[in-house]
């Protein structure tokens, strides 16, 4: 790969120069590293290179290569030239010349291999896409097309760092590790910490590391083709240039198999990593005409560098214009004196927990909880009165069976060597690997975290207001009243300001857990970091230590992030006498004194720290597993210690799910038990189970779902179409997208009937989405748009000759109270996009027919598909107004299946006093791919999913007080759903969002302050992606219906 014949120049090695006189020399100052180049400015020989991580310490490491060129050559007068994201107020202090890294590129490819046609460049936190044009006359190419990502370092070599922090291993191991995967799991390349939320129920679901780490790789390929193609043409042989490519030979093999390119057509080139550098140094003569001043000798530049800012290991700084504004901003420490901080400290005071050991000869029965968490395993063991008699806390070393398995031997062998006799009366489990650990070691009962936290807090704290609990990657929040979980509050898809992330940031600095609060009290101007995610706070890191921000400094801000992370992604209250006044706190980030003192100052009140904080899951599960037991004369399903001694496992990886059309790709594991578990498949039918544990109690109302109904009925109509005049031989391609989720029965039986066959794109899948999103023309637009150029795809593969995507400007709103008509500007625009960037009819002569639409009434429509078929097709008016009606026929016939079945089910809930959800969104959140499959999650506790379109007279609601501006139809359609759940008894609300919807922003909180004027409701929203992180929806899930059966047991 690292070469292809007549490709590229031939690099000379610098023993055959070091004679010369003059040197130009380039430097890349990326965001984690600074690479060199030293070239011949006659030759244009590349003499020499280095590459070399910063650590932050910028000016100090260029110093240092700038010494490694002087001591190669030492009579060398040299030119300097420097590009990337720190290099500019650098270059200004040590003189040289200032060039924009893709310039600098872009010269490298075009003088060193000017027959690439495609660049593919990551760094540490950005990536580039770069397309030349090449001339074969002349054998010259020039850059004609450029896309870099934005402010977010997802899919970088930052993100890559990330993942192998995770998994514990090396970066160094990481291609080795990569290079034994076998299978590719669907992860997020979106950024690290929505990757986290894919791998980490992965890890514990014990799938094998190496095909972690190859999955990581296709996540980064497919987010740098997603977010960046953005619908140019990536044509071969294509360069993969940065460090990521050059120490990574299986990151470049996922490239290809995502670009279906062969190896000849992927080019590595030598000392792809200094490219830049060598661009850098290239330019000298490109765009300066070689007139960079030279100097010589590193003296005088040895003073230049150390008066240049840098970072806090000893460096001074320019405090003129360097400092940040965020730098310059008031900071408060975390106390004013001594004293305060004393009187903190004792009221939170830990008392060292000793475990209760019996005398030898002793018969010790006990209750065990386990919580295996994101990242950690905890357990705890309880006497019949709920004491604590033993706790253990592990990180679980990414295999959660063994890390337990061992635990439970290791409490065992403590009492064992004590001459104590311990028996297990009842064991429970909660947490993310709460189903693996029933099953493994026979479960007497789980449930699902919220509530075994809420249960261990009210335990200690029976008068708690609120209690909330950071674990390694979720943050939960809960509202008490009366010892009854009243709401529940959980980040939405972000794992962001929780355990993991301050551990990898202080990580990153040097800082261990254990040394993240002494080295944060120690701070003088605590830094202002915000609350953002992961990879956006590194650069904001980096950026507070160029602005001379010391260690103590950023670890300070660090702690205060996850509280502002708390109220801005969770909580969302402005005024903290709203948490009540008996506050608890707990989980393993609040061990923590000074995320615990940060908490305190946010909110300007005392605060509890819970006993045992970071057990509290394991103790409240343990607690309920008692409680279970009790009322149960049923012996405890526990396998035994004598079977823990020898328990195994096998797994079955990449089995194929018969059970239903989605044919899912499962794990099966099988323990030496004789108990299975599987995971991977997307609907319960998959499940395959040799034993039953118990669950908390859970409805028997059938569990309908009218997406899925809506779904079967617009791919299965079960009617013939109706025509009136014959088949013509044009087939008509609709993708099943946008608004098609709605009006398909209408477009299907309107062409068929003007004589044209009609093919749907079909069901979504994860290859559709795939193959639509590197047309995706940004990489912030929302999932459901990437995706429908993805049905184009499909219909183009179809061979359809033409592809009807209408510019839906209007629609006629349902309720009669609003004049809301107007459609997204995403789906107005999505006809030109995908003419544009799909190109169906340059690629196979396929049409796009994309007719403008605007709908305020019938009769308007009538005119315009009239005017369309006669424009288009030539069909006379008369003919299309018959077949207008037939088309409407089919459409009232689809949407009367729905209100019927709609009224069948809330009569059954009303009879049944059952519960019932009302899934709020848009017509394509029944799209089980964007959905998914959340439904099913609810089908499975046996709870009926119903959707706005189905529910009767929704038209009849006055929504004349709502606060936003009404524009939209379906915003009108989901305020009147939401008032219409608030005021059913049967009725709860949860919204999907699609990540990077603007409109949401609005409607989300406009649709939570209508159901608090009707009810004491809060709807569950669900901000949902292209990643599937299906462990963190189940537990949202879970939560969300256990806290509304709980509410309303207390009634």
């Amino acid at each position: 790969m690292e070469s292809i014949t007549g490709l590229g120049k031939h690099i000379k090695c610098k023993e055959e120069h070091h004679s010369v006189s003059t040197l130009w020399v380039g430097i890349d100052i990326g965001s984690t590293t600074v690479k060199i180049a030293a070239i011949d400015p006659e030759s244009r020989d590349i003499l020499f290179w280095r590459y070399l991580r910063h650590n932050a310490s910028q000016a100090k490491s260029i110093l240092k290569l700038l010494e490694m060129v002087h001591q190669e050559f030492p009579d060398a007068h040299i030119s300097l030239a420097a590009c990337g994201s720190g290099s500019e107020p650098i270059v200004e202090r040590i003189g040289g010349a200032f060039v924009q890294e893709v310039i600098a590129i872009s010269i490298a490819i075009k003088s060193l291999y000017p027959q690439i046609r495609t660049a593919i460049e990551l760094g540490g936190q950005d990536a580039k896409i770069m397309v030349f044009n090449h001339d074969k006359k002349t054998g010259t190419s020039k850059l004609t097309d450029m896309r870099m990502n934005g402010s977010c370092a997802g899919g970088t070599g930052a993100f890559i760092d990330q993942m192998a922090v995770l998994l514990g291993i090396g970066i160094e191991d990481f291609n080795e590790l990569a290079s034994k995967g076998r299978k590719v799991h669907s992860i997020s390349g979106r950024c690290g910490v929505f990757a986290k939320g894919d791998i980490l129920p992965l890890i514990n679901l014990g799938i094998p590391r190496e095909d972690i780490a190859l999955s990581v790789f296709h996540a980064v390929a497919n987010q740098t083709i997603c977010s960046l193609a953005q619908g140019i043409e990536i044509v071969s042989p294509i360069a993969f240039m940065g460090g990521p490519f050059s120490f990574n030979s299986m990151l470049i093999q996922a490239f290809q198999q995502k670009l279906h390119i062969s190896t000849d057509q992927a080019f590595k080139p030598e000392y792809s990593q200094v490219i830049a550098a060598i661009g850098a140094a290239l330019s000298i003569g490109e765009l300066h005409n070689g007139k960079v001043p030279a100097y010589h000798g590193v003296g005088k530049l040895k003073e230049k560098i150390s008066a240049c800012q840098t970072d806090v290991a000893g460096c001074r700084y320019e405090q003129k214009d360097a400092i940040s504004e965020t730098a310059k901003q008031e900071t408060i420490q975390f106390f004013a004196n001594d004293t305060e901080r004393e009187d903190f400290l004792k009221r939170h005071s830990i008392v060292p927990f000793r475990p209760f050991i019996p005398a030898s000869g002793t018969a010790l029965e006990v209750f065990a909880g386990i919580d295996a968490g994101s990242t950690t395993l905890k357990i705890v063991l309880i006497d019949k009165c709920g004491n604590v008699l033993n706790t253990w806390y592990e990180h679980n070393s990414g295999d959660t069976i063994e890390t337990a398995r061992k635990a439970l031997i290791s409490l065992w062998k403590q009492y064992a060597d004590n001459g104590v006799k311990l028996s297990i009366a009842g064991i429970g489990t909660t947490g993310y690997g709460e189903n693996l650990c029933a099953q493994a070691f026979g479960a007497d009962f789980h449930t699902v975290e919220t509530v075994a936290h809420a249960f261990a807090a009210l335990k200690h704290f029976p008068d708690a207001s609120f209690i909330l609990d950071i674990g390694g990657q979720d943050m939960k929040a809960m509202k008490i009243e009366q010892g009854i979980i009243q709401e529940v509050y959980l980040n939405e898809a972000c794992s962001s300001g929780c355990g993991s992330f301050i551990e990898a940031t202080a990580q990153s600095l040097g800082v261990s857990v254990n040394e993240i609060a002494q080295t944060a009290f120690k701070a003088k101007n605590p830094a202002i970091l915000g609350s953002r995610c992961t990879v956006f706070m590194l650069s904001s890191v980096t950026t507070e230590q160029k602005n001379g921000k010391n260690r103590e400094d950023i670890v300070a801000g660090l702690c205060r992030s996850v509280i502002e992370n708390v109220f801005s992604k969770v909580i969302r209250v402005s005024d903290a006498n709203k948490l009540g006044e008996r506050i608890i706190v707990q989980g393993g980030t609040f061990k923590n004194d000074a995320i615990l003192r940060a908490f305190e100052q946010y909110v300007g009140k005392l605060v509890y720290r819970a006993p045992f904080c970071g057990e509290m899951g394991a103790y409240g599960v343990a607690l309920l597993t008692m409680n279970a037991m009790s009322t149960s004369s049923v012996k405890s399903r526990f396998i035994g210690f004598d079977a823990l001694q020898t328990i195994g496992y096998s797994k079955i990886t990449q089995d194929i799910c018969p059970h239903c059309s989605n044919h899912c790709s499962r794990d099966i594991i099988k323990f030496s038990t004789g108990i299975t578990f599987c995971t991977g498949n997307r609907c319960e039918k998959g499940n395959v189970s040799s034993t039953t544990v118990s669950q908390p109690t859970v409805q028997k109302a059938s569990p309908v779902s009218l997406a899925k109904d809506r779904e079967k009925l617009l791919l299965n109509p079960g009617t013939t179409t109706i025509r009136i005049l014959p088949e013509n031989g044009i087939t008509i391609g609709i993708p099943l997208a946008f608004e098609f989720w709605q009006s398909l029965p209408f477009w299907r039986a309107l062409y068929g009937a003007l004589g044209f066959s009609v093919v749907v794109s079909g069901r979504s899948c994860v290859t559709m989405a795939q193959n639509g999103n590197r047309f995706a023309p940004s990489d912030s637009i929302c999932f459901p748009a990437k995706l429908m150029h993805g049905h184009i795809e499909s219909l183009i593969a179809k061979k359809v000759n033409r592809i009807f995507v209408p510019a839906m400007r209007t629609l006629a709103s349902r309720n009669g109270h609003s004049t809301a008509v107007h459609l997204c500007p995403i789906i107005q625009g999505m006809p030109i996009l995908a003419k544009e960037l799909n190109r169906p009819f340059e690629r196979q002569g396929c049409i796009v027919d994309a007719p403008v639409f605007a709908w305020q009434s019938r009769k308007l429509r009538n005119n315009q598909l009239i005017d369309f078929f006669k424009t288009t097709f030539g069909i006379k008016p008369a003919v299309t107004k018959q077949a207008i009606e037939l088309a409407d026929q089919a459409q009232n016939n689809f949407t009367e299946q729905l209100a019927t079945e709609s009224r069948n089910q809330l009569k059954a809930l009303e009879e049944s006093n059952g519960i019932g959800v009302l899934l709020l969104g848009r017509p394509y959140h029944s799209d089980s791919l964007v959905n998914h499959n959340i439904p099913e999650l609810f089908g499975a506790l046996g709870v009926p999913v119903l959707t706005a379109d189905a529910l009767p007279d929704l038209g009849k609601i006055d929504i004349s007080h709502i606060r936003p501006e009404l524009y939209n139809p379906f915003h009108t359609e989901l305020y009147s759903a939401a008032i219409f759940a608030a005021r059913h008894p049967n009725l709860e609300v949860v919204q999907l969002t699609s990540f990077g919807c603007g409109h949401d922003a609005i409607t989300i909180d406009e649709v939570a302050r209508l159901m608090a004027i009707e009810s004491d409701k809060r709807p569950l929203v669900l901000k949902i992606d292209d990643g599937e992180c299906k462990s963190a929806l189940t537990i949202r899930v879970r939560s969300f219906i256990e806290t509304v059966r709980r509410k309303r047991e207390s009634r």
